[in-house]
């Protein structure tokens, strides 16, 4: 993993996917709203896509590329294995955020936040109101303030140790 802090921020990239931070770590979104902004590639949200996130997720489609999902609706989400497969965005927010589109996305095969952070991603990180930033594709681009989704992130990237009794041996 590879991070950078900017005030008291952690801006990184690590080797894992956004379902695996998301199922690993509840506390990662904690109690903040998730607007998603990109779904396996897809910069809108198609009619099929938008109705099955509203039906099923409870989202709130602001626009065709941004669909805001409330905190109560969070774990059946994360834990709906046709929610996050790869080439995902989601910015994590206390509030419902403002824009209904997001001009540039920054998944991992666009940017990797370990190498640089895109001047244009911080101003649209502000401008949504979030508090934490993740998204994947060949790893995963991250944003948090808090120390210990960094401590969970290292682990999550590493995997179990050697001796770690519960990891079955082959």
């Amino acid at each position: 993993m590879k991070h950078t802090k900017t005030d008291s921020t952690y801006i990184g990239f690590a080797d894992i996917s956004l379902s695996e931070l998301l199922t690993s770590h509840a506390g990662f979104v904690g109690t903040l709203g998730m607007a998603i902004t990109r779904l396996d590639s897809s910069n809108a949200f198609g009619p099929k896509t938008a109705a099955y996130l509203q039906t099923q997720h409870g989202a709130n489609m602001l626009g065709p590329g941004v669909a805001w999902v409330a905190a109560a609706h969070i774990e059946a989400l994360i834990r709906d294995p046709w929610s996050f497969q790869g080439f995902d965005e989601i910015y994590l927010c206390a509030a419902e955020p403002a824009l209904s589109m997001v001009p540039k996305r920054f998944t991992t095969e666009i940017a990797n936040f370990g190498i640089k952070i895109p001047d244009e991603f911080l101003n649209i990180f502000r401008a949504m109101g979030a508090e934490k930033y993740a998204s994947d594709g060949a790893g995963l681009n991250f944003v948090t303030a808090d120390i210990e989704d960094i401590r969970i992130i290292e682990g999550l990237e590493c995997g179990p140790s050697i001796q770690d009794p519960g990891r079955p041996q082959r």
